[in-house]
């Protein structure tokens, strides 16, 4: 689960809001369990740096803690 938390906020950190984090859209590859993707980007949000607003960021932040939330 820290890698698909380490994942998100990589996502994030590129300004990209995935909509749809769920457990089904994600996978951890079998043989290297540090590999992590992140599927189904059909929803997705992308921000600009010099325009992004902090209702956008607080989208992120929250996008976040609820795939912390899926470690408990």
């Amino acid at each position: 689960m820290d890698n698909i938390v380490e994942r998100i906020r990589q996502i994030h950190n590129a300004l990209v809001r995935h909509r749809g984090p769920k457990l089904r859209n994600m996978m951890v590859v079998t043989d290297t369990p540090e590999r992590v993707v992140w599927n189904d980007f059909d929803r997705e949000e992308t921000y600009d740096e010099d325009r992004i607003t902090s209702e956008q960021e607080e989208l992120l932040k929250e996008e976040e803690e609820i795939v912390v939330n899926f470690k408990n």
